[in-house]
């Protein structure tokens, strides 16, 4: 009876730890590629139904106070994209940057660089997005901070990883 008591009090005390850690929690059961996947999928979805509410809360704190205009990024972004999504393909990445005590202050922070394809009705896009997942030092960062987007045909290259500067909030390359 000892036995059951423990092994039952063990598993409500998993379970209820998952909802301990607010939204970011479910997090740490995914694979860097799997958080890339679904956040790629959130931002195409919101971006169809054009839902600047639903994109702009996938961004971090940090990056819609330093980007100039998000909620005008936000339209620009909604009337650049057309047509009705396809397929997409995870060309590159994440590029995973996991850092633990770099500061010395013994925080961790953990960054995706993920870069994808995707073909609507349309036209073809590339996207290059760059999140961070974990950051115990200053929370305002988790989400996305930066997106960038281009029509492929503008791309010199297969695999899109923006301009390099990874600038807060969405950047849209055009020719």
């Amino acid at each position: 009876m000892k036995k059951i008591f423990v092994v039952l009090n063990i598993v409500l005390l998993l379970l209820s730890s998952c909802s301990l850690g607010g939204s970011n929690m479910g997090k740490h059961f995914f694979t860097d590629s799997e958080i890339s996947k679904k956040t790629f999928e959130q931002i195409i979805e919101s971006i169809y139904d054009k839902d600047s509410e639903t994109l702009k809360g996938m961004f971090s704190k940090t990056a819609i106070m330093a980007s100039k205009d998000i909620d005008a990024n936000l339209t620009d972004l909604f009337n650049f994209y057309n047509g009705e999504y396809i397929t997409y393909d995870d060309i590159g990445g994440p590029m995973v940057t996991d850092e633990r005590n770099a500061d010395g202050t013994g925080g961790k922070r953990k960054e995706l660089q993920s870069t994808f394809n995707l073909t609507s009705d349309k036209g073809e896009y590339q996207f290059a997005i760059k999140e961070y997942i974990i950051d115990t030092n200053n929370p305002d960062n988790i989400g996305i901070y930066s997106l960038y987007i281009t029509n492929a045909t503008d791309s010199k290259s297969s695999v899109y990883w923006g301009d390099g500067n990874w600038l807060p909030g969405i950047t849209i390359m055009k020719k």
